[in-house]
């Protein structure tokens, strides 16, 4: 495969012409699944192809895109210039060891691997999420809301209704590390790695209010079967407020505790 040096990208300060790096080639499975192969390239041809999953198809793109960045900022800061950072609308709260922001709702597929079945995807809306990351960790902390607005230190939080988050709320990174830096630069990236992978299994029972009775995929199934956003304050259990995720965000006994407001929940509903 040849590949044209002709292109539209401005080239300014480039001391060399652009070089292909690696290319990623996706097919479609007789199973409706989707299969990804990764190829290098030798002087400009390109090779043969390696298997990898999602997750590495994620995390090579997060590292291109940090590679990136960090060399522009280099750049700026070699011709003199001074980087300005805004705080993102989204941010709630950040010191030296943790940020805090939330995500409104969206509408996007859903991926799935369970019990190492074939990859299936479902279009659903994913409810308002509150995400906790610990600069110096290694998994987000992740809660839903009940509402698209901004939370209030008396905002309720409720468990999140998705697949790989612990009771305890942190996600199980598996394949898809956070990116090296954990800052408000690259929140999206770090969001990446929930959105963007596929749930391999629900962790525990305090999700669902009714847990006993349907799973974590017939749930999804249904909303996407019916378009309906998912009700926290109906469907979900109640957790603890904002103000007391920061007033713990260091305890991580704390965020395990939780798990009994749950229970309490279970036995009142009973």
């Amino acid at each position: 495969m040849n590949i044209s040096r002709e292109t539209n990208v401005s080239l300014i300060g480039a001391s060399k012409e652009p070089t292909p790096d690696f290319a990623l080639v996706f097919y479609n499975t007789p199973n409706n699944g989707i299969a990804i192969t990764r190829h290098a390239f030798h002087n400009d041809q390109m090779q043969a192809g390696v298997i990898i999953d999602q997750a590495q198809v994620f995390s090579l793109l997060q590292e291109k895109r940090n590679q990136a960045t960090q060399e522009q900022l280099n750049e700026i800061k070699q011709a003199g210039g001074e980087v300005v950072n805004l705080m993102p609308v989204n941010v709630l709260f950040e010191d030296d060891d943790f940020i805090v922001w939330h995500r409104e709702s969206r509408k996007m597929p859903m991926w799935f691997r369970l019990n190492g079945q074939s990859p299936f995807a479902l279009d659903v809306i994913w409810p308002p999420l509150l995400f906790m990351v610990k600069k110096s960790g290694d998994a987000l902390t992740i809660l839903a809301l009940d509402t698209d607005e901004r939370p209030t230190l008396d905002s309720m939080t409720y468990w999140a209704p998705m697949g790989n988050i612990y009771q305890a709320h942190n996600l199980c990174q598996g394949s898809a590390p956070l990116p090296n830096e954990r800052s408000i630069n690259n929140i999206p990236e770090m969001e990446a790695t929930f959105y963007e992978s596929a749930f391999d299994s629900f962790k525990h029972s305090y999700i669902f209010k009714g847990a006993n009775e349907i799973s974590g995929k017939e749930f999804w199934q249904k909303k996407q079967a019916t378009g309906e956003a998912v009700n926290a304050k109906v469907e979900l259990f109640p957790c603890v407020t904002l103000r007391e995720i920061l007033e713990n965000r260091g305890n991580r006994q704390f965020f395990m505790n939780t798990v009994k407001n749950c229970i309490t929940g279970i036995e009142n509903n009973e």
